[in-house]
This record gives C-alpha cells, structure tokens and sequence, in this order.
C-alpha cells in the first residue's frame, strides 16, 4: 500500500538526500514528473510497522524543516 504525495515548494531531491543519512528512503520524484505535475511522489507504507511509519514521518517532518 501507498499514498500520493504532493509536496509541493520541497525540494524532493534534497529531501530524500536528506532523510537517507537517516535510513529512511524515498524516491526524489523525477520518476513521476511530467510536463503538467511535479512534486509528487509515492510513499509505501505497508511494508513497515507503526513504530517504523512513525519514525518515518519525524525524520520526513525533520527534514523539512
């Protein structure tokens, strides 16, 4: 399972660098842009637990900052 997410003004590039010197990794987003949506990327979630989905979204959260 996963959801879309637009993020909008952050830079997904960084963000990713970012949250992998903290073990959690997600795609930068390039794999989905197109000429009419940037931005948007998929965050699975089903393979983690809720301590690990938790912790994911803090280090997200952090990172964007």
């Amino acid at each position: 399972l996963n959801v879309w997410v637009n993020f909008y003004d952050t830079n997904l590039t960084k963000l990713s660098q970012q949250a992998a010197k903290q073990d959690v990794l997600i795609n930068d987003g390039t794999l989905y842009n197109t000429p009419h949506s940037r931005n948007f990327t998929r965050l699975g979630f089903s393979a983690l637990n809720l301590d690990e989905q938790k912790r994911a979204v803090q280090v997200l959260s952090g990172c964007m900052r």
